[in-house]
């Protein structure tokens, strides 16, 4: 088992135009920016394919097939990027389709050569990872032999950009944080402040300040008067008062839900299960009526299914509500409502 982990990429967005053989327009891509790991995605339409099948028992590739004459419809291309001998390696998947006179025809394999008609692109490219290629023969494929991995802390940037360097601030230059005033106690009373006083804490350490040292005429540090305190205004309304809580105690439950206004705290509603089709599982569609799943792509966002007339549509499960309905002759059943 080889494995590695990747922790910088980028994702790079790429059209191909019209009559550019796929492969050629990703190699230029990787040029363009410097992609040397990276994994790829795309939608489209081509005008020629050629789709290959491993033989595992011989151990070698079956003559490939050709598909030409334009109007093939790109359903699904995946494939990855790494490194075979010292040059850019590029393998992918396709899944095809076409219309021929028996109806929807979709085809897939392996993909050995495309010429493209409209081809939109999406790369992840894993700058901080190289995978390397070799020949096994133990299968007789061209496998992930070796991978190297950059030494990299997992916030840096990408290859291709570029970061200042940090700069340290003079202490001298360094914010200073302001003198934080001492707070009032709680109880007693705080002296009266003289026209033309400094405050204390610009007074240089070992001076006194004016409150300790009145000046002429100053009155008598007993003599110094107090401000009273406030009292809150009484309760226009007994009724209302509520019970004295000792201060720094958390409020209950009783006293947070008689003033939010419930009685009771609400438990959620029960979210709905995902569904998880499989290769023959059936879907009663509102159009389309008896479907059977005959391939289910991705992650499972579509599925391409066959109707009673053998003919093979895409439907896109995030435009439907599934309903399992029971077993029938060991297929699952599910009722498709669209959303």
């Amino acid at each position: 088992m080889l494995s590695t982990e990747s922790r910088r990429g980028r994702r790079i967005l790429a059209r191909i135009d019209r009559g550019t053989d796929l492969f050629d327009g990703l190699r230029d891509l990787c040029r363009k920016h410097h992609i040397r790991c990276g994994e790829v995605r795309g939608i489209g339409t081509l005008e020629l394919a050629e789709l290959a099948a491993f033989d595992q028992a011989a151990r070698r590739w079956k003559p490939a097939r050709l598909l030409s004459g334009g109007g093939l419809e790109l359903l699904q291309l995946h494939g990855n990027i790494s490194e075979e001998s010292g040059a850019v390696s590029i393998q992918a998947q396709a899944t095809l389709m076409r219309d021929r006179d028996a109806g929807m025809e979709v085809v897939g394999g392996h993909l050995q050569r495309a010429v493209v008609y409209s081809v939109e692109l999406v790369v992840e490219t894993f700058d901080d990872v190289l995978l390397r290629r070799a020949v096994d023969p133990s299968v007789g494929l061209s496998r992930w032999s070796e991978a190297l991995v950059e030494d990299a802390p997992a916030t840096s940037a990408p290859a291709t950009a570029t970061s200042a360097p940090a700069t340290a601030i003079p202490a001298a230059s360094r914010p200073t944080a302001a003198p934080i005033a001492p707070s009032r106690p709680a109880t007693g009373s705080a002296p009266v402040a003289h026209a033309g006083a400094r405050p204390a804490a610009s007074s240089p350490a070992g001076a006194s300040s004016p409150a300790a040292s009145p000046g002429p005429g100053a009155p008598p540090p007993s003599a110094t008067r107090s401000t009273p305190p406030t009292l809150p205004p009484p309760n226009p309304n007994p009724i209302q008062t509520t019970t004295a809580r000792p201060i720094g105690s958390a409020p209950s439950w009783a006293e947070v839900a008689a003033s939010s206004g419930f009685s009771e705290p609400r438990e959620p509603e029960p979210l709905e299960e995902d569904v998880f089709l499989n290769a023959g599982d059936v879907i009663m569609h509102p159009r389309f009526q008896r479907c059977v799943v005959h391939r289910v792509e991705g992650n499972g966002e579509f599925v391409q299914v066959m109707l009673r007339n053998g003919r093979v549509v895409r439907l896109s499960l995030e435009v439907l509500r599934l309903t399992p309905q029971g077993i029938e002759n060991g297929q699952r059943v599910f009722t498709a409502t669209v959303l």
